[in-house]
């Protein structure tokens, strides 16, 4: 096993063990919905020096695994949705996975907005 190979599954699971730091969300992809672990950053974004427009406080920021087993192979910018609750503990809402804002082998970090 490669260490890009081992970091991508220490990241599924660990990072996105239920019990430490994740929480269970679906992502819906052309119509069919998979459930999978997400990291999810709720606090409002501050834009940055050159993207001031990333300050919203309908947006929040997930990490999932990239890779079919454990998250998505592929993000579709503007078409896919995930769904999980606003606040923790409310129920689940619709959010649109607006930007990729970076990837490597072992997970997406995505933008998504309500």
């Amino acid at each position: 096993m490669s260490l890009k190979t081992q970091m991508a599954d220490d990241f599924a699971k660990v990072v996105l063990n239920a019990d430490e730091f994740a929480e269970d969300i679906s992502y819906i992809q052309d119509g069919d919905t998979k459930a999978i672990k997400a990291i999810i950053v709720r606090s409002r974004l501050e834009g940055g020096v050159e993207d001031g427009g990333r300050i919203s406080r309908n947006q929040c920021e997930a990490y999932i695994a990239n890779g079919t087993e454990y998250g998505m192979a592929a993000v579709n910018k503007g078409k896919d949705t995930v769904q999980f609750p606003e606040r923790v503990g409310e129920s689940n809402a619709t959010w649109a996975v607006i930007d990729v804002i970076s990837k490597d082998s072992a997970m997406w970090h995505l933008l998504v907005e309500k």
